[in-house]
């Protein structure tokens, strides 16, 4: 039981109704703190490519224009996502030779392809983390810490997160020159990662099952989707739209 002070006079309130009003309050602070998830992402590609023999999907990752020093900060983003893989399920890897990467991060000198705050943009749909350079000043005025942890935004952005206004790593900036929320990937993150994927991946179509037989189905075809980037007035991503591309 509590009492609230309403003109005046006293007002005998319930517990359970306290204790409801209490939980609500705890449910809103968590949905406006942390990151949300991007609807119909780039883990279409993760929810359909096969985990490997220690139970995780890796994703090929490839590296085009940028400095030898830039190339190394992008993979210290990486492995900071790969040291929470046991909860994300997600590997990040090398491209071997020969083959083409699920995710490509490319410099461009085209800062409308790097977002509104023209330092990175992930665009999931297309497997591409592009950054500009803007992104050679934050290095240079800020330090590898500050580089590095805008790459590690963009892969979250690529693993499905949506922005947070809590100080992780998906907190976004105002501007390229905007110190980051975290330099690190937490294992919240991580976590809201799993949960995106995970109820993402249950959203798509199932393969079609095994016939009866036990010989396997053949499909004649198969169903493929593509996925469109959808901006706000500021030019950044906040959504993707599912597109039926037809069975080929």
């Amino acid at each position: 039981m509590f009492k609230d002070n309403i003109g005046g006079s006293f007002r005998t309130v319930s517990g359970s109704f306290a204790m409801f009003v209490s939980a609500a309050v705890l449910l809103w602070f968590a949905v406006a703190v942390f990151a949300e998830c991007l609807p119909n992402t780039s883990q279409s590609a993760i929810c359909w490519k096969p985990a490997g023999a220690d139970g995780r999907v890796h994703i090929t990752v490839g590296m085009n224009g940028g400095s030898a020093q830039q190339h190394a900060l992008i993979q210290r983003a990486l492995n900071s996502w790969n040291a929470q893989s046991a909860t994300t399920g997600v590997v990040f890897e090398a491209t071997p030779a020969g083959g083409t990467p699920d995710l490509t991060f490319s410099y461009t000198e085209d800062s409308s392809s790097s977002g509104s705050a023209g330092c990175a943009r992930s665009e999931g749909w297309s497997g591409h983390i592009y950054w500009s350079m803007e992104m050679s000043n934050r290095l240079l005025f800020m330090g590898e810490d500050e580089y590095a942890a805008v790459m590690m935004h963009e892969v979250g952005h690529f693993l499905g997160l949506a922005h947070t206004s809590a100080a992780t790593i998906m907190k976004p900036g105002e501007s390229c020159a905007t110190p980051a929320g975290a330099t690190n990937v937490t294992a919240a993150d991580a976590q809201e990662s799993a949960n995106c994927r995970s109820s993402f991946c249950a959203s798509l179509i199932p393969p079609p099952p095994p016939d009866d037989g036990g010989g396997g189905y053949e499909p004649p075809c198969e169903d493929h989707y593509r996925f469109n980037a959808i901006y706000n007035n500021e030019g950044d991503i906040v959504a993707y739209e599912m597109e039926y591309a037809g069975c080929f």
